[in-house]
């Protein structure tokens, strides 16, 4: 009977209210978490590696480890400054998974298509499965929105974020929602 690294219960304790307790769990684990065959321990990686902002460096860990049809490989090139390649990886997606959804609505919104962007992060505020996700594709919804003009919408998608029953006990999206909604109400 081997160890089996709790990657759902650390995803959890990461979108919860001690987030800081969950990455350094992952980083005491260390190579014990880089059993990929399980697509969690991937996304605890990714985690990591954007928190560290070391997002070049793990878009080169999943090269090497051939995960480079995963959403955390896309975001990693996005945030690595890669964004033409993450394009390039997602822009056409439509299954039905949020983070790739999301993904390919900055793709589309990179490039201009405003109209798809706006389609696609609706589809991914649709398909989010979990409230992080569910915060995030509302808050690039109305990014998206905002570009397109229509600026009370964008921030009454960040208020509509803001008001999801559950966000207080999850500091990361909480921040993000409180940050966005900031932005959206002195710009407006």
């Amino acid at each position: 009977m081997g160890f089996t690294f709790p990657y759902q219960d650390t995803l959890e304790a990461l979108d919860g209210p001690e987030p800081r307790y969950a990455l350094e769990e992952i980083e005491a684990w260390g190579g014990m978490v880089a059993k990929l065959e399980d697509p969690s321990a991937l996304e605890l990686l990714s985690r990591l590696a954007l928190a560290r902002g070391q997002a070049a460096e793990f878009a080169h860990f999943c090269e090497r480890e051939k995960q480079t049809a995963s959403v955390q490989y896309a975001q990693a090139l996005r945030f690595a400054g890669r964004g033409e390649e993450a394009a390039t990886l997602v822009r056409h997606y439509r299954g039905t998974d949020a983070r790739f959804l999301r993904e390919a609505a900055f793709a589309a919104l990179a490039e201009g298509d405003l109209a798809d962007a706006a389609k696609l992060a609706e589809s991914a505020v649709e398909h989010a499965t979990t409230l992080p996700i569910r915060v995030r594709s509302l808050l690039a919804l109305g990014l998206i929105e905002r570009y397109r003009g229509r600026l009370a919408e964008g921030q009454d998608l960040a208020y509509r974020a803001l008001g999801l029953p559950g966000i207080e006990r999850s500091v990361d999206v909480l921040v993000e929602a409180l940050g966005y909604t900031t932005f959206a109400h002195r710009s407006r």
